[in-house]
């Protein structure tokens, strides 16, 4: 059994136990400024030195960015690690709040089940440059074979040229759509730390339907709400700055279900305090 830990607020904790269900919400408006683009980030470094068009590159950078925005993933991260001093302080109302331990595969099931679940993919997330590097080769091969003439003289004003190779385009197009779908994979290596798996979805015609939006600080944050059983919580660790007892803990979970009295509950082994 693989338990991964979701740091949220109290206040979060109380509104999963009352609606039974955890919210997938658009990725790219995280916490990370970079989110699904820092790969687009990483090909335009390795873009930028290569002896090409400036107009064939920004095709390329342009095409990448319309895929990642057009088709926006929803996630509920979670991490290995249940009792990190940083992501309490992160997410967790400064410690205040808890770290819940999800049995994950028994979490996806539910997930797959619900009626947003078609699309839905357990990730862990990689980290650093390198790890694009990994998965740009395809392009910039590509990019190497095209003549790119035709966009030197889009650059230029003059439209005479023509594009003596279409199908190379075709397949570049196609590489770019294949490097897309590691947007919501690979993050900054500044956030090596948090060492993230995700439950993720993409939004569909049918999950449109579903969508809900939250305010979260200067951001409108699109949803979804997904049903969970209350199986799925294997424990409860509660943060180094949480005033009550393991005991209200458990009668919140009690709620829910009579058979979450029992879940266990741990207190950080955090001796620091987390503000």
């Amino acid at each position: 059994m693989r338990i991964l830990y979701h740091y949220t607020t109290l206040q979060t904790f109380l509104s999963i136990v009352e609606s039974k269900s955890i919210r997938f919400s658009d990725l790219s408006k995280s916490n990370d400024r970079a989110e699904g683009k820092f790969i687009l980030q990483c090909l335009a470094e390795q873009l930028g030195p290569m002896r090409k068009s400036e107009a064939l590159k920004s095709i390329i950078l342009n095409q990448l960015e319309k895929i990642i925005d057009l088709y926006p993933h929803f996630g509920f991260c979670m991490t290995s690690n249940g009792d990190d001093l940083g992501q309490w302080r992160a997410y967790a109302n400064g410690g205040q709040g808890v770290a819940i331990g999800f049995n994950v595969d028994r979490l996806a099931e539910c997930v797959k089940s619900s009626p947003i679940g078609d699309s839905t993919k357990i990730s862990t997330v990689r980290y650093g440059k390198d790890e694009v590097t990994a998965h740009t080769s395809e392009i910039l091969e590509i990019v190497e074979k095209i003549d790119d003439s035709f966009f030197l003289n889009v650059e230029r004003g003059s439209s005479g040229e023509r594009l003596s190779s279409p199908s190379e385009l075709f397949n570049l197009f196609q590489a770019i759509e294949r490097f897309s779908k590691n947007c919501y994979d690979i993050k900054n290596g500044s956030f090596l730390l948090e060492d993230e798996t995700r439950i993720t979805q993409g939004m569909s015609s049918t999950t449109a339907d579903f969508l809900k939006f939250f305010v979260r600080q200067s951001r409108i944050v699109p949803y979804y709400q997904v049903e969970i059983e209350p199986e799925c919580i294997e424990h409860i660790v509660v943060g180094p700055e949480f005033e009550g007892g393991p005991h209200e803990i458990n009668r919140v979970l009690s709620t829910w279900s009579n058979s979450m009295v029992k879940t266990a509950v741990f207190r950080s082994g955090s001796s620091a305090r987390a503000y």
